[in-house]
């Protein structure tokens, strides 16, 4: 990317001021960096001209031609419009990429919303199992404190408990 100083060459004339310019030879101007390319390249005139956002200039576009050729305001007038037709292009487009996004946006939440929703669910739905689980494994606990059976309903217990602690995570 080139970049040009406020002033310098036409695009730091055109893009701080938003307003086109004609320049009959771009060759003899000192304040036009790329004058050796020009020459080089046979271009005389330049024009430039604002693509307008609003009031903001989102971009300039420039013509150059081997012929020195003198204003010719109808011209520079079409190009101005052209330019203001660019940035409503330009402004629709991201008007459509913004709404895409909100709408994208909206979608996601309410996909967290839905799963939200189904894990509460899910999670009561699992809780009256896990709690009679509980219920009646204490009881087992109770009566088989010791005893070949006592250390697996003791693991028992503790996966039951380990879900119960998932469940209220997920609530």
């Amino acid at each position: 990317t080139v970049e040009f100083a406020a002033g310098e060459d036409l695009l730091g004339r055109v893009g701080p001021s938003g307003q086109p310019e004609w320049q009959r030879d771009v060759t003899t101007d000192p304040t036009f960096r790329r004058r050796h390319m020009a020459q080089e390249a046979g271009l005389i005139t330049g024009v430039a001209w604002p693509i307008m956002i609003g009031a903001e200039v989102a971009g300039v576009l420039e013509c150059y031609t081997p012929e020195a050729l003198a204003p010719n305001p109808a011209l520079l007038e079409a190009m101005t419009q052209i330019g203001l037709q660019l940035g409503r292009a330009i402004e629709r487009e991201r008007t459509i990429a913004q709404v895409q996004q909100q709408q994208e946006a909206h979608v996601q939440r309410e996909k967290l919303a839905a799963m939200s929703t189904m894990l509460a669910s899910v999670a009561h739905e699992l809780n009256n199992p896990l709690a009679s689980i509980l219920l009646q494994v204490a009881l087992l606990e109770e009566d088989l404190r010791e005893g070949a059976l006592a250390e697996p309903v003791a693991e028992i217990v503790q996966a039951a408990a380990r879900c119960e602690r998932l469940v209220r995570q997920f609530l």
